[in-house]
């Protein structure tokens, strides 16, 4: 494979190499939810790569019944629900999450109680990068990088 190639694979990857995705802040709080009871949450994503992320969106799908919403009071109930837009994730963030901007997402348990299971997953819908933090912040002195005139020197005459 050549360097492109390679380049290309690596931002396919990215997502689910440097990307961390963690469902928070989930009301109600706690282990268990009543059948058919509504609730919200949101979504934070810690950049952890080289790249700079910028306008993700991710999808929030329901699991065993659970149907979702986007944010904001009008958006209707569905098996999967798109997230606010993330504008910019900069690169090299661990330990640095950032919340989804805006109003909190939605979601409504089953019709009928079920063993502790997977209600929400969220993954990455849509996202663009740019080359401007490896550029950038990549770029520096290289006193290797050098070029010399050499020529011998004579005496006056």
């Amino acid at each position: 494979m050549s360097l492109l190639d390679d380049l290309v694979t690596a931002i396919e990857d990215y997502p689910h190499t440097d990307l961390t995705l963690e469902i928070i802040e989930v009301d109600p709080e706690g282990d268990s939810i009543n059948v058919g009871e509504t609730g919200t949450f949101t979504v934070q994503v810690t950049n952890s790569g080289a790249l700079t992320v910028r306008n993700l969106v991710l999808t929030a799908t329901g699991r065993s019944g659970v149907e979702v919403a986007g944010a904001g009071a009008g958006q209707p109930f569905a098996h999967t629900a798109l997230s606010n837009t993330f504008d910019v994730l900069p690169g090299h963030q661990p330990g640095q999450p950032i919340r989804m901007p805006g109003s909190r997402m939605r979601f409504s348990a089953p019709g009928r109680a079920k063993a502790e299971t997977d209600l929400i997953e969220v993954s990455v819908e849509s996202w663009d990068t740019d080359f401007d933090h490896m550029t950038g912040a990549h770029s520096k002195e290289d006193a290797a990088a050098k070029g010399v005139y050499r020529a011998e020197v004579l005496p006056p005459s």
